[in-house]
């Protein structure tokens, strides 16, 4: 694909997408539907999504990544998802087994979040920067609390 015909494909992609998304006032076609508190089949999903951070350096390259695994997915061991891994970044195959070794330990270790405590105050640090302004705040938020809503809150 020549670059000219790329950029057009995005171009008209942007425009489908804000003609699907936005209506001529700019304002979303209907309001979405944000559940506040959980579900118990959507707090059996997050359980079991596990956060996966690698960052192993060797021989001079550095291979970092975050990512979500699916412990229901049983399509991809983190074997051979760290063989793609090397072919597609052209790796040294000693990332290959770090990269397996790091999966593997992180997925034993994961333990699922519980809500068993109630009340879990932590705080939460942001830091936004806009042009030449730097906004910062500190929050204390209960993560335990399901009614407390973010969107909320921002607005």
């Amino acid at each position: 694909m020549s670059q000219i015909s790329h950029d057009n494909y995005i171009k008209r992609s942007l425009d489908n997408y804000l003609r699907y998304f936005k209506n001529q006032e700019n304002e979303p076609v209907q309001e979405t539907d944000h559940q506040t508190g959980h579900s118990d089949q959507l707090d059996q999903v997050f359980r079991n999504i596990v956060p996966i951070r690698i960052d192993i350096e060797f021989d001079s390259r550095r291979y970092k990544e975050n990512l979500l695994w699916n412990l229901d997915d049983q399509s991809l061991t983190g074997e051979q998802f760290s063989k793609l891994v090397v072919i597609e970044n052209n790796l040294n195959q000693y990332f290959e087994h770090e990269i397996a070794n790091t999966v593997k330990r992180q997925l034993l270790n994961y333990k699922p979040y519980v809500n068993d405590m109630g009340e879990n105050i932590q705080s939460i640090d942001i830091d936004v920067r806009l042009d030449n302004v730097n906004i910062r705040d500190r929050i204390e938020w209960d993560i335990g609390d399901c009614t407390n809503d973010p969107h909320q809150y921002a607005a």
